[in-house]
């Protein structure tokens, strides 16, 4: 395992599917809280076969609540700054604006969409190997791992 990868890059199927469901129920959502930025996440609800406007309504979730609204909702995501942050700690999405303001916060995780294109950044190694293990096997689709070397993100905005 090359101990500078930071994250993952891949590119999430342009269609309605579970897939925040896919990439984050093996690491353990419960664990975290969990904060939505930016957000144009459409949600489809299969009951009455409606597109909802948003999946997330407010912008802080406990890991419960975010655990049950991936595993209950497929969505389609334009754009969406996701952070996670160990249960109890302070955090304010709104001070992550460059990788280094990232790497000095509590935030451990963080998942940022444009149009599909994703960058997953974790400050844990196994986090990092769960989810490219996800790309691969369960969303079927190539990816890249992030290192020091190859992060070419400037800011983590989107």
């Amino acid at each position: 395992m090359n101990s500078n990868k930071t994250g993952v890059s891949f590119v999430l199927p342009g269609d309605y599917g579970k897939y925040l469901f896919d990439l984050f129920s093996g690491i353990h959502p419960e664990r975290f809280s969990w904060y939505i930025e930016d957000k144009e996440v459409l949600s489809y609800n299969s009951y009455n076969e409606e597109i909802d406007t948003e999946l997330f309504k407010r912008g802080i979730y406990s890991g419960i609540e975010f655990s049950e609204i991936i595993s209950q909702n497929s969505c389609y995501i334009v754009l969406a700054r996701i952070f996670a942050v160990p249960n109890g700690l302070a955090f304010n999405p709104e001070d992550i604006k460059t990788y280094n303001d990232y790497l000095s916060s509590n935030c451990e995780l963080a998942f940022l969409c444009a149009d599909g294109f994703v960058d997953f950044y974790s400050k844990d190694m196994n986090i990092i190997e769960t989810v490219a293990d996800t790309c691969r096997l369960t969303l079927k689709n190539e990816y890249s791992f992030i290192t020091d070397q190859s992060d070419s993100r400037t800011s983590f905005l989107v």
